[in-house]
């Protein structure tokens, strides 16, 4: 998709916007987009760890708007995650990459959740256009421990 539309992911501020148009020749009528507006470490109170923000939504290329939106905030900080020493991070970034990616996983399956057919029995809808936040919307990685199966009742 990024030969498609003549761009590739971009840390650039301003970058410019994607023509979606380009994809239509693929026979592309929707697109889901994700946008990462801020991410970094922070600390509070002598913790430190990464945190995210964004937001996901699916369109349709002929235009009417967002068929599905959902805005995400992931902080490991604000949901009581270990802390992840900034200076360790200096010496050695893949920790950070590490932590950034598994914030990002718990974000991408909520985000598959509501985007499943499966769930509604139809297309996605706008049930998903609440706020995703870390600690009553996401669960949280746990460092050093096995995930554990999610059952029907942890899904939004």
């Amino acid at each position: 998709m990024a030969a498609a539309l003549q761009s590739f992911l971009v840390e650039e501020v301003p970058a410019n916007a994607p023509d979606y148009e380009l994809l239509r020749p693929l026979g592309v009528d929707a697109v889901v987009e994700f946008v990462v507006e801020e991410y970094g470490m922070r600390s509070e109170d002598g913790r430190a760890g990464c945190y995210v923000v964004g937001y996901g939504r699916m369109f349709m290329l002929d235009g009417g708007g967002d068929l599905w939106y959902r805005s995400f905030r992931a902080d490991q900080v604000e949901s009581k995650q270990p802390h992840l020493d900034p200076f360790k991070v200096a010496k050695d970034p893949s920790l950070f990459r590490a932590e950034m990616s598994s914030l990002l996983k718990v974000v991408a399956e909520v985000f598959a959740r509501d985007l499943s057919p499966e769930r509604s029995g139809s297309a996605p809808g706008r049930e998903g256009s609440g706020e995703l936040r870390e600690g009553s919307d996401v669960k949280s990685p746990q460092k050093g421990k096995k995930k554990q199966p999610e059952t029907e009742e942890d899904a939004l």
